[in-house]
């Protein structure tokens, strides 16, 4: 026997099975049917999002009703926090003390806001003081003396503040109608 009658010979049998094999293939898949593409279609399909009803929401202003003396000692008790911080920022952090410096000085105008103008007059040496510093830590001219300088002037300030505008000695001062 020659070398391609053997071959050939081989390819006959060979053939007969492949084409057997893939009929016996495609009928099991047809009857089970083919899971690897099922799979692979519910893998890649973008799932629907559910729809969410609606929430209603209704808003309501409402108007704070804190009577003067609350409001006076909210500002008075901000006051004495930012200024704490304020000593605290000194040594430490030029922008921290910038921050409470601002801060102070807006709460010690909301305290003025809300005293009679005679009393809101003894208010504005303070606030000034406390403008001229913030001036001189914004141009970062404070040198180790003039910083001494004003701790002192600043301790006098919380000293006459803490004095004259604590709630028991400015309550006869609150104007009443204030919002």
């Amino acid at each position: 026997m020659s070398r391609n009658s053997k071959n050939s010979c081989s390819r006959k049998s060979i053939l007969p099975v492949t084409v057997h094999w893939l009929l016996v293939t495609c009928l099991v898949m047809s009857v089970v049917g083919c899971t690897i593409p099922s799979a692979i279609t519910r893998k890649f399909i973008r799932k629907k999002t559910p729809i969410i009803p609606a929430i209603a929401i209704t808003t309501r202003t409402y108007a704070p009703t804190f009577t003067p003396e609350e409001r006076y000692q909210h500002h008075f008790r901000l006051w004495t926090f930012w200024y704490d911080e304020l000593q605290e920022g000194l040594g430490t952090s030029r922008k921290k003390a910038l921050r409470a410096t601002d801060e102070a000085v807006g709460e010690l105008r909301a305290l003025q806001e809300l005293l009679v103008p005679e009393k809101a007059a003894h208010l504005e040496p303070p606030i000034q003081q406390l403008e001229r510093f913030r001036r001189d830590l914004h141009a970062n001219v404070l040198s180790p003396t003039a910083l001494e300088r004003w701790v002192h002037d600043l301790e006098r300030t919380h000293r006459l503040v803490h004095r004259e505008f604590t709630w028991k000695a400015a309550h006869d001062f609150v104007v009443e109608g204030t919002p």
